[in-house]
């Protein structure tokens, strides 16, 4: 099983790979951490353009899960409505992920913002540790003719202070 550095949570089906996060707690006191959201501004990306939600956290994080709502689009047909239908938008990706100038992808290319749904992510992530004043960033890029909102959810551990 692996475990969560410091948490001593186990994820299931991992192998142990041994303590891989680097936070300055010290991993047999669970006090000396906390995991907490990570709030990140809602960004509407422009139709065939780039936007990125970016953020500068307070203390020392390390982002484990990335939730990004997939965002829907509704499509009315008639004058009055006589009906409407709803489908996920296909066309917005991730770009790049960077803990301060660090990308988070193991190699450049498009992810499709659906992997990263609520109901498709149920693992954690292993980020770099960022420092006070580091940046986090999930850059969107949309292949789509509309302008589309995004607004991703992040947890992270955070050292705890005092």
């Amino acid at each position: 099983m692996l475990r969560l550095g410091g948490t001593r949570e186990e994820l299931a089906g991992m192998p142990d790979i041994g303590n891989t996060h680097t936070l300055p707690y010290n991993e047999n006191d669970p006090n000396t951490w906390r995991r907490l959201p990570l709030p990140l501004p809602k960004v509407t990306v422009p139709a065939g353009g780039v936007a990125t939600a970016k953020v500068q956290p307070q203390f020392t994080f390390k982002v484990v899960k990335i939730n990004i709502p997939t965002p829907f689009v509704t499509t009315t047909y008639g004058s009055p409505v006589v009906a409407a239908a709803v489908a996920p938008v296909a066309g917005l990706y991730v770009k790049n992920i960077l803990v301060g100038q660090q990308p988070q992808l193991v190699a450049s290319g498009l992810i499709d913002v659906r992997a990263f749904s609520p109901d498709a992510v149920s693992s954690y992530l292993d980020f770099d540790t960022g420092a006070v004043g580091n940046t986090f960033e999930i850059e969107f890029q949309n292949d789509t003719g509309s302008p589309i909102d995004v607004a991703p959810e992040v947890i992270c551990l955070i050292a705890k202070r005092g």
